[in-house]
């Protein structure tokens, strides 16, 4: 879970990153950064679909997680689980379908280890698998352990 969060807020990061990479390109060269009063463009072409292809490639991990979500129950050793054994069965990414086991597998660790407690797991909705809200982290503590 954390490495999809993790992965999330790279993603994020890269896209902001992108998008003023035309800019401060531009600036550098002494020049005014393109501007457009309804949209951003973009120095490159190659830029803007770069853009595209992380939008599209965010996107399509938010759709897996909610699917997979839908397929999640705790189970009777209070870890939790998904009823599904491929993203095939429930139209994801065979390759992010096995992310985001693999997330799920260390999530499990964490909660066996004592360093997570299931109900403080939350998930895309802002919630437990239980319905019950779940604060939000804050950043420092998050990337302290």
């Amino acid at each position: 879970m954390y490495r999809g969060i993790l992965r999330k807020s790279v993603s994020v990061l890269l896209i902001v990153v992108l998008l003023l990479l035309p800019t401060t390109a531009a600036l550098a060269a002494g020049e005014a950064p393109p501007v457009s009063e309804n949209s951003l463009q973009f120095a490159f072409p190659e830029d803007r679909q770069h853009v595209e292809e992380m939008r599209a490639r965010m996107e399509a991990y938010m759709e897996a997680i909610r699917k997979i979500e839908e397929h999640m129950y705790v189970g009777r050793d209070k870890l939790l689980h998904i009823d599904v054994t491929s993203g095939v069965e429930i139209g994801v990414d065979e390759e992010i379908f096995q992310e985001l086991k693999e997330a799920l597998d260390v999530t499990n660790a964490r909660i066996t280890s004592g360093e997570l407690r299931l109900h403080t797991v939350g998930l895309s909705n802002g919630k437990n698998i239980f319905g019950e809200p779940v604060p939000l982290v804050p950043a420092n503590n998050f990337f302290l352990g």
